[in-house]
Order: structure tokens, then sequence, then C-alpha cells
């Protein structure tokens, strides 16, 4: 099986996700319907600027807690379909005023929900691998540009999806580091 790396600007994955808030719609699901169509020779295309909502309909549903109620409605739809949720920022602790600033509404909201296995997030330029204790995966993925730390990797992960869990293999920038080529696997969490 051919690998496939996709990579979408800023601007395009705005447009998309404006594009799937319109829709009530997974951004994840809409970003394989669109590597579907340009793997089958589609061109690339931005959904009309009519179609998008506009800042007060996004602000309004985020006032009513439209985000996690989504996530929870997405999740509560698809019970026997594994799931990651990926977020750029990293989760926030009750100690710092960094990451996520509803980090434990997050949380409540996909804790109990036993087909969620991971959470991958960035933000903090620092590659790491831990466990919520509810066993969903915590992956913070590496810069793939510059780290603020010197010695951490700056690269990429190569992921594959595995029935029972995720493979994960770390890529450095500089082939000569010594996390270079890191293997970590993950099993899923069960019921």
């Amino acid at each position: 099986m051919a690998q496939l790396n996709v990579k979408l600007g800023a601007e395009d994955l705005e447009a998309l996700r404006r594009y799937a808030a319109r829709r009530r719609t997974p951004v994840a699901w809409l970003i394989k319907d669109y590597v579907a169509h340009l793997v089958a020779g589609g061109d690339p295309v931005r959904p009309p600027a009519e179609e998008t909502p506009t800042a007060q309909e996004l602000a309004a549903v985020a006032q009513q807690g439209g985000s996690l109620a989504w996530l929870a409605e997405a999740l509560d739809a698809n019970r026997k379909q594994p799931a990651v949720i990926l977020i750029h920022h990293n989760p926030g602790t009750a100690e710092s005023s960094r990451g996520l600033k509803d980090t434990e509404e997050l949380f409540r909201v996909i804790r109990p929900r036993s087909q969620v296995k991971a959470f991958i997030f960035g933000h903090t330029h620092n590659w790491k691998v831990t466990a919520d204790p509810s066993g969903i995966h915590l992956i913070n993925l590496p810069p793939v540009a510059y780290t603020f730390l010197e010695g951490n990797p700056a690269g990429w992960v190569h992921a594959m999806a595995q029935r029972d869990g995720l493979k994960l293999e770390l890529r450095c920038i500089d082939s000569t580091h010594k996390d270079h080529g890191q293997i970590v696997d993950l099993k899923w969490r069960t019921a």
C-alpha cells in the first residue's frame, strides 16, 4: 500500500473548518473525502464563501458549548469506531495557564467514551507519549521546525494504525539524533 502525506495550508484548513462547522461534520471526514478526491485526480477546490459560517455564527456555537457538545454527539453516533482526537493545543493543567482552557471539560467528554483511544496534540514542541489515568494515550507531537529545548528532536511521526493500537515511529529532521527511528507501540484501551 502506498503512503500518502497531505499538508493543508493554514488558509485551506481554516476554510475547511468553517465548512465543517456549517455542516456540523467532523473535519476529519471532510479531509478523508478531500484526499480521496485528490487521489482520484480531482483538482484542489475550496468550499464557496457563501457556504462558510460567519464569525458571529461561530461565536454563537462556541457560546453554547457547541464544540464539546458537537464532539460528544459525534462520538455517541460512532460508538463502535475507535476515535483519535487531534487538537493543536496541548491539554492544560490546574497549575498552569498554558494549554487548553477547557481541558477538564474536554476530558469529561472523552474519558467515559471508551472508543476514544488517543489524544494527539502539538504546540509544546516536545515529543512525548504518556497516558491519561483512564487509558487514553496522550501523544505530544514533535515540532517540525525548531525546538524550545536544546537536544529535543524536531521532525514528524509516522503513524501506522493497527487493529488493536497504533505504532508510532519518530522521524527526526536530523537523522543522527539519538531518538531518530524511535518506535512506540500503543495498545488501545478497552471498555
